[in-house]
């Protein structure tokens, strides 16, 4: 997939997941991968979605998410995304990689 395509699938879904979440706890945070996406949430909740065939999204599955999919509930305080893979650093300090 070249940049351009890649900027416009994380576009993509960053706008849609304004619209599934407009009412719900603000996002604060948006880590862009390569083809994936993280949202960290303003109650320390973190959300991602897009490719996961090597479970960059820390789901326990193998399958693409095409809307935004809860990956743990709390705590969290900073997230990054690479190519092919995920980080969190949760609130006691702990680094988690997926």
């Amino acid at each position: 997939m070249t940049t351009k395509r890649t900027l416009i699938y994380i576009f993509l879904n960053v706008m849609l997941w304004h619209t599934l979440c407009s009412k719900a706890q603000p996002v604060t945070k948006i880590a862009a991968g390569g083809l994936h996406s993280l949202f960290l949430k303003s109650d320390g909740s973190l959300w991602g979605m897009g490719d996961n065939t090597l479970g960059t999204l820390g789901l326990g599955t193998f399958t693409q998410a095409d809307q935004p999919l809860q990956i743990t509930s709390n705590q969290i305080t900073e997230i990054a995304a690479g190519w092919l893979d995920s980080f969190f650093l949760k609130s006691d300090g702990s680094l988690w990689a997926m």
